[in-house]
């Protein structure tokens, strides 16, 4: 059963104006409001927090990523799904740095918009497949070009390859085909890195990640 969330659109374009709010309400979200405005979503949200922001993002500008950036700044703990393009590479390397852990695109299905919901209002991120190639693109341009990596004396070389594996959007057991190990070692390595770099999630070491090569 889908859980309660109460869930603020901030809506601008066609796939929300097409009626998802209704179909989220029969959905049995518990509180689906709707805005417009960015005027009008910080004036709701003033009054009642919700569980989770469902912003588009697909036909952005300046304006919008700062109004973004004052919502992360003025609740940090209140989680942001976003809808963006298949073309953002670089807003998705911003919005990972602001702490957004969600991300679905226009086209998205009504399932994978449900799962994408439930997961980001629990706490943890949201990547769907092609934003995984997104963030492969960028990791391997960025590990390329980047010549020291101030985590490596944190790290092993071993543990260095599956966080690049990791953030190149590979399985465990594909990690563990490219490295020759067992997907139980991978596991291993993945929950060792995570306890040396004290971070908890996957979208936690993608940002840390991006904040070491972008230096």
């Amino acid at each position: 059963m889908t859980s309660r969330h109460k869930i603020l659109i901030l809506a601008n374009f066609l796939f929300f104006n097409s009626g998802i709010k209704a179909i989220l309400e029969e959905a049995d979200f518990q509180l689906v409001v709707e805005v417009s405005q960015w005027e009008g979503l910080f004036e709701f949200i003033k009054s009642i927090i919700p569980n989770i922001i469902l912003i588009d993002f697909i036909h952005y500008n300046d304006s919008d990523f700062q109004s973004l950036q004052t919502l992360r700044n003025s609740y940090p703990a209140v989680p942001v799904l976003l809808f963006i393009n298949e073309e953002s590479d670089g807003l998705l390397k911003d919005c990972i740095m602001m702490g957004i852990m969600g991300f679905v695109f226009g086209k998205t299905t009504l399932s994978e918009l449900k799962k994408a919901i439930d997961l980001v209002a629990s706490g943890r991120e949201y990547f769907p497949n092609g934003i995984s190639r997104l963030l492969k693109e960028t990791f391997q341009a960025n590990w390329k070009n980047h010549k020291t990596l101030r985590y490596s004396e944190l790290l092993t070389l071993r543990e260095l390859d599956v966080c690049k594996s990791i953030c190149n959007g590979s399985t465990h057991k594909e990690i563990g085909e490219q490295l020759h190990i067992s997907p139980r070692t991978v596991e291993t390595h993945k929950k060792n890195i995570f306890a040396k770099l004290k971070i908890k999630s996957t979208a936690e070491l993608v940002k840390y990640m991006i904040q070491n090569h972008l230096d």
